[in-house]
């Protein structure tokens, strides 16, 4: 998983004493922004492969990590972005029961429904820029709830199955973000889970 490749990237400085473990310079690079083309390269640099893709008519980041895709969507744009959506897409509703459980131990990324599918997300907020260590720190999060919510799925299939469709997407989210979601959801590249032992709820 990305985990591996995060925990050598930020702690490759780190030896036995305090003055050895604090950030490194390259670690509080302050990123002016959440644009493609400022955090690509540094995905890059910490031994990723992001690859850009267009969802909805917008231009977005795929990492992947094993069975796991992270789809990251700049947003608040004019010109430059000050935040950052991370999303992983699972096919088929999740059981509201672990939805409930996973989102009451894992603020905060958020698990909720949508048009059939599950979504897990999390958003970075960035205004006035972040270092490139708290970014990377971020995304490492990300993908370790990510696995997670794989390995509580997995325990929850094995005992039973819902597929009552609970936790809907918010309804706070703009249109823009719903269109986007569908977009998503319409391109089964995108999803997360699918070679693990079940590809759907």
């Amino acid at each position: 998983m990305i985990r591996k490749a995060l925990i050598s990237a930020l702690f490759a400085a780190v030896a036995t004493t305090s003055a050895q473990a604090q950030s490194t310079p390259a670690e509080l690079t302050v990123i002016p922004n959440m644009n493609l083309e400022t955090i690509a390269p540094v995905l890059r640099n910490a031994g990723l492969a992001p690859q850009t893709v267009t969802i909805n008519g917008e231009d977005s980041l795929v990492v992947p990590s094993g069975d796991v895709k992270l789809v990251f969507r700049p947003t608040v744009c004019n010109p430059d972005c000050a935040g950052l959506l991370m999303f992983s897409l699972f096919q088929g509703n999740a059981p509201s029961n672990l939805m409930n459980d996973f989102n009451s131990r894992t603020p905060p990324t958020a698990a909720y429904t949508a048009q059939g599918n599950t979504v897990l997300s999390r958003y970075l907020i960035a205004d006035h820029g972040i270092t490139t260590g708290s970014l990377m720190v971020n995304v490492m999060v990300f993908d370790n709830t990510v696995t997670k919510w794989l390995n509580d799925r997995s325990r929850t299939l094995a005992r039973s199955v819902s597929v009552a469709e609970q936790n809907r997407i918010p309804s706070n989210f703009e249109r823009e973000t719903e269109d986007y979601l569908a977009d998503m959801m319409s391109r089964r590249e995108l999803y997360s889970g699918l070679n693990s032992h079940s590809e759907s709820y």
